[in-house]
């Protein structure tokens, strides 16, 4: 998801692509058959898809991203949206994934403090998956 797929219409918001990194779908299975949901993967593992400033860490990374990457997308357009500013910048791509992968996005509070706490907390919880990773590398690296 990124702001170029949410179009506004006369009936409200459409959103045009959640590009999703895995669908769920049952395979063509006859009443005889008990097979379960498979999982069909539309990115190969390792690989780097999207659009950088709105991709989680995870898909930074190459690693397998599923529905909560979406999420996070999500929560990067609202954060742009409610900032007026993207949530990581960088004059390269190598500097904006660093910048992903490290840094700890800066509270929608100080940059807009007139944010109603309630929708800065949704942006928040969208966001955790960016969050828990940076955590993540500060507590492996030690640093503070």
């Amino acid at each position: 998801m990124k702001p170029g797929n949410i179009l506004l219409i006369k009936s409200g918001v459409k959103v045009l692509d959640f590009g999703l990194a895995k669908i769920q779908h049952d395979p063509a299975v006859d009443s005889l058959s008990q097979e379960a949901t498979q999982s069909v993967f539309l990115t190969e593992e390792g690989s780097i898809v999207g659009t950088l400033p709105y991709m989680s860490s995870e898909q930074v990374e190459g690693r397998d991203a599923d529905t909560r990457s979406d999420i996070c997308a999500f929560g990067v357009v609202l954060y742009e949206l409610i900032a007026g500013t993207r949530l990581f910048a960088g004059p390269t791509q190598a500097n904006l994934v660093a910048s992903i992968l490290r840094e700890e996005p800066r509270p929608l509070s100080e940059i807009q403090p007139r944010t109603p706490r309630g929708l800065a907390e949704v942006v928040r919880i969208c966001l955790e998956r960016i969050l828990r990773n940076v955590g993540n590398l500060r507590a492996t690296s030690g640093t503070p």
